[in-house]
């Protein structure tokens, strides 16, 4: 009934060979940040350094922002989420990075 999107193989390849490059345990915290803002891409953004943890945050919480601001803000329940989600994804960004050196790090492997 509902089908995901079309992803080109050479994308598919190229995000495989990347995460492979990680060993089990920055692959955990790889996953708890995922899950905390359900979104790959913006965890993949965090860990290169290309977008800082709030920034992040504020863009997995786009929707409920713009609901917020036509409904308004429940200060309490909306602001306590955010920073939730700010400890959840830092806390998934550090594991993955202090488990994840030279040492355990593979290299990438080209085509």
């Amino acid at each position: 009934i509902v089908e995901g999107p079309n992803i080109e193989a050479e994308s598919r390849n190229r995000l495989q060979r990347y995460l492979l490059a990680y060993g089990f345990l920055p692959l955990t915290g790889m996953q708890y940040a995922v899950e905390s803002v359900k979104s790959l891409l913006l965890t993949l953004s965090v860990m290169r350094h290309r977008t800082d943890i709030e920034d992040a945050v504020d863009m997995a919480l786009l929707e409920q922002t713009f609901q917020s601001r036509i409904w308004g803000n429940v200060e309490w329940a909306h602001d306590v989420e955010r920073e939730e989600l700010i400890s959840r994804l830092s806390a998934g960004i550090l594991f993955a990075h202090l488990t994840s050196s030279s040492s355990i790090r593979r290299p990438l492997e080209s085509k």
